[in-house]
């Protein structure tokens, strides 16, 4: 008699230890997001350039983006010349599960104005492309958008 429970005690210990590997296993991944550091949304830092179709007409574009706030998802876009300004946006959703959109929050001047309150929507398109999309009043406050796929950049 003394064996079975022995052999039960036994069964209860791993199937306990079990339950606690499973349940720290799930959080341990969400924890994991790549070599880049932590965040759902770290595959969009770095540089990107592409085309995109503006009010007029099809423009380069390159664009930077670097983590905003720490332990938050806002992030800091810079754009090169000739626009050469730079945004912080705020994190305001998921777009799918290869995205998200933002609203422009702050600039420091020049093109960048026309963007303040806007929204930016980024979703991954594949390994190294990226899906551009900018709605904004212009300086005449008619509505704008801007969109396309940027390439990552080295």
């Amino acid at each position: 008699m003394k064996r079975q429970t022995h052999t039960a005690s036994k069964r209860i210990i791993v199937g306990i230890g079990l339950l606690l590997l499973g349940s720290a296993g799930p959080s341990i991944g969400l924890q994991c997001y790549g070599a880049e550091g932590a965040g759902p949304d770290t595959w969009l830092n770095g540089r990107w350039s592409g085309q995109v179709q503006t009010p007029g007409g099809n423009k380069p574009i390159m664009i930077e983006i670097n983590p905003g706030k720490q332990g938050g998802r806002d992030k800091v876009v810079k754009y090169a010349d000739p626009r050469g300004c730079t945004i912080e946006v705020q994190y305001t959703a998921d777009v799918g599960d290869r995205g998200a959109s933002y609203t422009v929050t702050s600039s420091n001047g020049g093109f960048c104005d026309n963007l303040l309150q806007g929204s930016l929507s980024l979703e991954k398109q594949g390994d190294s492309k990226l899906s551009y999309g900018v709605k904004y009043k212009d300086r005449k406050s008619a509505q704008s958008s801007e969109n396309g796929v940027l390439n990552r950049s080295r």
